[in-house]
């Protein structure tokens, strides 16, 4: 039962993280969205855009480099 509490902690913790970037730094989601940093990849995995943008879309731009 520790795993579970700790990954309900884990994902609050980038819940958090996420609300910081929009309020107060929005371009910094380029960043995010094309870094390859470790805080980048561990955002992605919990990003609240899952599903907003389609998958023909978001490929797009990561192959397109903008």
């Amino acid at each position: 039962m520790g795993g579970l509490h700790a990954a309900s902690r884990w994902d609050f913790d980038d819940f958090r993280i996420w609300e910081e970037i929009l309020r107060h730094s929005p371009q910094s989601l380029s960043e995010i969205f094309r870094g390859s940093d470790e805080e980048a990849v561990r955002l992605r995995q919990s990003s609240p855009f899952a599903g907003l943008i389609p998958e023909d879309v978001r490929q797009h731009v990561l192959a397109s480099g903008s």
